[in-house]
């Protein structure tokens, strides 16, 4: 699963065909399989860089740090691991989480395979390039594929554990998959849900305006009957609300004078005025979700559930 290699056909075979000839004229040894894996590579990188000139991910990294498109979590993934009791070699899968810096700090605490899925594209395009540089003994540990909530399934028993990501508050048949869930988790295995909930009180539209899909909120209660009910037991269940309170404030209150420097480097690059706007209107966006935060309109939360 995670060698699987996508060269471009016509120009893979097209460059194929070309080393053949160049290394039978040179005398030389001709390695087809090398030659797909720099092929993919170099391709994969062109990708990453690509998709992280994108104006919303250059609004993104400079609001919450290079490499990640959102506060929530960011540098509990040790925290993430310890709860789904993984061993060395277990598979993990994650899904939603997006973020390079996120995902690199898994891989460098988790020495078994991961496997990303992701339903932004931009975000997937960027994390590509991270199965360049984790690897054992040629074969790459870490993949990533594109992933609809809504439609997608996983392989049946695929993974030891499976961490969501921000996912579930944007899925509209919740039910379905809470199922696909269950039935990608090995026996014995778990799930670790990081998401927002929704409690009393109002919660303005511009808190989720910026966000990659339409928001789809449910109760903590909603969410563990859900759970409960495809075969997955709830072991812990973590209010972080404060914590997140804590980051967004703060990040806020500092973000100001860095906005000149920002608008400077993003005309220098050439990225134009695009990301100016995506930074403005994330910080307002931030800020209506903070306020529903600090009411108790609205809550972060940590669920763990395993199954049988």
């Amino acid at each position: 699963m995670l060698a699987r290699l996508v060269p471009s056909s016509a120009s893979a075979s097209l460059a194929l065909t070309r080393a053949r000839l160049h290394a039978w004229w040179e005398g030389k040894d001709f390695d087809a399989k090398k030659l797909l894996a720099e092929q993919a590579a170099a391709q994969r990188r062109i990708a990453a860089e690509e998709a992280r000139q994108d104006p919303r991910l250059l609004a993104l990294a400079a609001l919450w740090g290079a490499g990640r498109i959102s506060p929530f979590g960011a540098g509990d993934e040790g925290e993430w691991l310890e709860d789904l009791s993984l061993e060395s070699q277990d598979l993990l899968g994650v899904v939603g989480l997006g973020s390079e810096a996120a995902f690199r700090s898994l891989l460098e605490r988790h020495p078994g395979p991961i496997i990303g899925y992701e339903w932004r594209k931009q975000p997937r395009l960027t994390v590509g390039s991270l199965v360049d540089d984790f690897m054992v003994e040629d074969t790459p540990r870490f993949a990533c594929e594109a992933f609809d909530p809504e439609f997608s399934t996983l392989p049946k028993d695929g993974v030891a554990g499976l961490l969501v990501f921000e996912t579930l508050a944007f899925t509209y048949d919740s039910s379905r998959f809470l199922k696909t869930i269950f039935q990608a988790i090995a026996p014995g295995g778990a799930v670790l849900l990081v998401d927002y909930l929704k409690a009393t009180g109002t919660i303005r539209p511009s808190a989720f305006a910026s966000a990659w899909a339409e928001a789809n909120l449910q109760s903590l209660d909603a969410l563990k009957a859900g759970l409960e009910g495809h075969g997955l037991r709830i072991t812990k269940s973590q209010d972080v609300t404060k914590t997140l309170i804590s980051q967004v404030k703060e990040r806020l209150s500092t973000i100001e004078p860095e906005i000149a420097h920002f608008i400077q480097t993003t005309n220098q690059r050439g990225a134009g005025i695009a990301p100016v706007h995506e930074l403005f209107w994330e910080i307002e966006t931030w800020r209506a979700r903070l306020s529903a935060l600090q009411s108790g309109a609205l809550s972060a939360n940590i669920v763990l559930a395993k199954r049988s």
